[in-house]
């Protein structure tokens, strides 16, 4: 059987004139964004070590416009190795930073593809950035 307990407070309340008012908020669970990443897709470049940087963003909102969570991490890979890198920020944690970091491009191949991800402090992912890098 359910206690009737809570019916009766609230009813007390009310019957002295309180009035309580629940504020709604919407999470909105959006992931954080990359933009501004160079060297651009299709790049041709001479030398193997290459430095990259961008613009990592964290979009996710709650219905008073307040961001919740800041960028923890970006991380990058050459395709074909499985080990994730972290890339230098400038400001972790916040809503917006830049990235930068260096990859060694595979040495006697025409093209190394570079794949880039952020990862905010709520723990949601962006989309993947693959940059085709030519030699």
């Amino acid at each position: 059987m359910k206690s009737l307990r809570p019916l009766f407070i609230a009813a007390a309340i009310a019957s002295l004139g309180f009035v309580a008012y629940a504020q709604e908020t919407t999470v909105v669970d959006t992931p954080p964004t990359l933009s501004d990443v160079t060297p651009v897709a299709g790049t041709k470049v001479s030398q193997r070590t290459q430095v990259f940087s961008g613009t990592a963003a964290a979009t996710g909102t709650s219905g008073s416009g307040s961001v919740n969570h800041g960028i923890d991490r970006v991380l990058w890979r050459i395709q074909g190795d499985g080990k994730w890198r972290k890339a230098l920020l400038s400001a972790r944690g916040e809503q917006t930073t830049t990235f930068t970091f260096k990859a060694k491009l595979r040495k006697g191949e025409d093209h190394t593809r570079v794949i880039i991800r952020a990862i905010d402090e709520g723990g949601r992912e962006s989309d993947w950035i693959v940059r085709k890098i030519r030699q």
